[in-house]
């Protein structure tokens, strides 16, 4: 208890110590628990009951009145004090492999490190998650898989102590070797990362391909028979393929085929008369006096007599292949074996007159003789029939036969359709050509909307297009199908090559257009690609060779290898295969496989706008040009503004100005230098000549004369004249000083020149020691007479 000197409190107004000082309080204590209750003994024994013998919690009870309440405190506290233990409490600690290098069918152990950094804490292990066939000893931490599976796998173990407190382990990678069918792994090359496991890639043994060597390998992918022949691929573990029989017309082993001479021999063809060879086929055609049939194969006798009624004077008999004159009786024929002579008579097609000698001209078409089925034209001794439009006069001249049109010589452009109609026919433009059927010109479907997007270069074809992967993109596509536009391309790796070829170069090798030229392209394309298809170092990964370029050298061949980004031998295999293995009806001289600089032309890379083009190894990326940078919003490259980014760009007295992907600095009006390091005002100390002063108008110097006699535009004197008397005078005092310390050092010099001969040295210098000493002094003087 203290007293009111001892109080550290300051009073109200009219209160003193004595209003907050009770003398007979008593505090109480907790020695004795029971006399807090004052004799409440019930609430007492319910306490008792719910708190037990938490002191605190008991005189909150008796102090309160209110159990439940002192409950709520103890339990509060209690929560606490758990708490303050848990955040003392350190988890255990598991540790295992970082990397878990495993083989498919094979058993994996590994043993774990399990430690805790609490003294007396109890430590169990159990799997969280684990993938078939996998458990873990949890005495020995030892940790053993069978493995059953190679994909979709996880591993996760914990280890939590007796407190609750738990750690993970689960390895950071996962290196699955799965090679079937004696396939090798090749930890050596990149790995194929599949959700949580990396797949080591495959070297697969003959015949079979894949990821894991489970697939066959399709010797026939890359095309290796004659257009138009079928290839049979031997499925694995047989390697290679066979080639069906060369297309009609052809001759050959199916990979190589070559025209068929049909007339050569009578069993090849079906002409009756006359065989013609063609490129894959023949024709037929007939001898004189006949006419190839309908049938295009055999021919028909030509009557000579009906088509020309006038070949022979009198009868005419026709023969295969020619025909006979003859004479009425009482005619002899006569040496050309056509015309008769003797008494008088009418040739065919006319009549004898009543007179007995003149012969009228017999009208078969009136008379109803003719039988022509269609149209009758009366002619000189007979007739001749005619067709409508449309139709043709049949062999036997009498009847009409429709006419084919788009059959017997197609009236339409070689580009269009031909539609038969009855008497006439219809011309349209085939797909990929336009105009009147007559005349139909392609569409170039490349110019018009670039079907095949930026990663695809578009060819232009008759009647369509094809698009074909830029190097370094591949697309997977069906034999015998092209793509039709760059969707399907995905991004893999280009190398260029260059291989000299031991042949002869053609001339026509110098023309693309040339089928002699894409023939060539089309048989070595197929060549090297086979090649790598029959190395298993090569077989998986590239998947395209295109020739680009044939030169003379004996023949050099300029192309592109685009091979999977997963590819990781580099060039030395790609050369290797080329130079040791066989590149079929080939002698490979030299080969030079080198990256592919997809930079170096337009058409091979995607930037655009402000970027530039960076080659990198197999690719390339595009960067913003200098003086630009990528703006996310906008997804392109914007200006930089370096005015702004820096303030110390340009010299102070000068302005900064913004351009396209750079600056300038300009010097302010008024100052003249290069803007960076220097901008000086071009009114210099002297540019006004007597005290004139220097001035800015227009961005050019100009003076201010404020001197009399100055004035123009550098202040100069203008003449004598305009000197002053005072002025004029202290002149031509100064001219005469002069003249006489020109005298003066005249006769000094006589005088030198004298003594050298008769006086020492030492003399000498004294004296020209003084001579100086009054010359300076003179000199010192002279700006008291001006000198003109």
């Amino acid at each position: 208890k203290i007293n009111e000197t001892q109080s550290l409190f300051t009073y109200p107004p009219g209160t003193t110590y004595y209003n907050f000082t009770d003398p007979d309080f008593v505090p109480q204590f907790t020695d004795d628990i029971t006399a807090l209750f004052g004799g409440d003994t019930a609430l007492y024994q319910q306490a008792l009951s719910s708190c037990g013998d938490n002191i605190p919690c008991l005189y909150d009870a008796s102090q309160t009145l209110d159990v439940e309440l002192a409950v709520q405190g103890k339990d509060t506290a209690d929560g606490y004090q758990k708490a303050e233990r848990e955040a003392e409490n350190f988890p255990p600690v598991i540790a295992g492999p970082t990397t878990m290098n495993v083989t498919y069918g094979e058993v994996f152990t590994a043993t774990l490190s399990v430690t805790d950094p609490n003294t007396g804490d109890n430590v169990s292990i159990a799997a969280d998650i684990f993938p078939t066939g996998a458990s873990i000893d949890p005495i020995s931490y030892q940790f053993t898989w069978n493995i059953s599976s190679y994909t979709n796998i996880s591993i996760r173990i914990v280890a939590k102590d007796s407190k609750g407190a738990a750690s993970i382990y689960s390895p950071t990678q996962i290196l699955m070797c799965y090679c079937a069918n004696g396939g090798v792994c090749d930890y050596a090359g990149e790995s194929i990362e599949d959700g949580s496991v990396s797949q080591v890639l495959c070297v697969c043994s003959n015949g079979w391909g894949g990821d894991h060597c489970t697939a066959d390998f399709d010797s026939c992918a890359n095309f290796p028979c004659y257009e138009n022949v079928t290839c049979t691929d031997q499925k694995a573990p047989l390697a290679g393929y066979t080639c069906g029989s060369c297309p009609q017309g052809y001759t050959g082993n199916g990979r190589f085929c070559f025209d068929l001479d049909e007339c050569a021999s009578s069993t090849t063809h079906q002409c009756q008369q006359v065989c013609v060879n063609t490129v894959g086929g023949y024709s037929c055609s007939c001898q004189s006096g006949y006419q190839l049939n309908t049938d295009g194969k055999t021919c028909l006798d030509i009557d000579e007599c009906f088509k020309n009624p006038q070949i022979c004077s009198q009868n005419c008999t026709n023969t295969n292949g020619s025909y006979i004159c003859s004479c009425e009786s009482g005619f002899n024929l006569n040496n050309d074996n056509k015309t008769c002579t003797e008494q008088c008579a009418c040739k065919n097609g006319y009549l004898l007159q009543p007179d007995g000698t003149t012969c009228a001209d017999r009208n078969e078409c009136a008379d109803k003789t003719a039988m022509c089925q269609m149209i009758c034209n009366n002619t000189a001794g007979g007739y001749e029939c005619g067709c409508l439009n449309g139709y043709t006069l049949n062999i036997d001249g009498k009847t009409c036969a429709e006419i084919n049109e788009c059959a017997i010589s197609n009236p339409c452009d070689a580009n269009a359709k031909c539609q038969n109609t009855p008497g006439s026919y219809v011309c349209s433009c085939k797909s990929g050509y336009t105009g009147n059927g007559k005349t139909c010109r392609d569409i170039n479907e490349c110019n018009a909307s670039n079907p095949c997007g930026s990663i695809a270069n578009c060819f232009n074809i008759a009647g369509s297009y094809y698009c074909q992967c830029k190097p370094g993109f591949y697309a997977a596509i069906s034999p015998g199908n092209s793509i039709q536009d760059g969707n399907s391309c995905q991004k893999e790796i280009a190398y260029q090559m260059k291989i000299r070829i031991d042949a002869t170069f053609n001339p026509l090798f110098n023309n693309k257009t040339s089928t002699t030229y894409k023939n060539e392209v089309a048989k070595l394309q197929a060549a090297i690609t086979s090649a790598y298809q029959n190395n298993s170092q090569t077989a998986y990964e590239v998947k395209t060779v295109t020739i680009t370029t044939l030169r003379q050298g004996s023949i050099i061949a300029d192309g592109i290898i685009t091979v999977l980004k997963n590819y990781t031998r580099g060039v030395n295999i790609l050369q290797t295969v080329i130079e040791t293995e066989a590149v079929n009806g080939y002698v490979v001289q030299s080969a030079n496989i080198t990256d592919y600089d997809e930079c170096a032309n337009p058409a091979d890379y995607s930037c655009v706008g402000n970027q530039r083009c960076i080659n990198t190894v197999g690719s390339y990326i595009c960067n913003c040009s200098i003086g630009y940078q990528f703006n996310v919003t906008q997804q392109q490259c914007v200006d930089v503004n370096e005015c702004k980014a820096s303030a110390s760009l340009c010299h102070q007295n000068a302005n900064c100005v913004n351009t396209a992907g750079s600056y300038q600095c300009q010097c302010k009006s008024g100052y003249i230098g290069n803007g960076i390091s220097n901008c000086a005002s071009i009114c210099t100390s002297t540019y006004c000549s007597g005290n004139g002063i220097c001035y800015v108008d227009s961005n050019t110097p100009k003076c201010n004369c404020t001197t009399p006699g100055t004035s123009g535009s550098r202040c100069v004197r203008t003449a004598a004249s305009s000197f002053s008397a005072g002025e004029i005078i202290a002149i031509s005092i100064g001219a005469i000083g002069s003249a006489i310390i020109i005298l003066s050092l005249a006769f000094a010099y006589y005088r030198l020149s004298r003594a050298k001969n008769r006086s020492p040295l030492t003399p000498e210098i004294d004296y020209l020691t003084t001579r100086k000493i009054s010359l300076s002094t003179l000199d010192e003087n002279k700006n008291e007479v001006p000198i003109s």
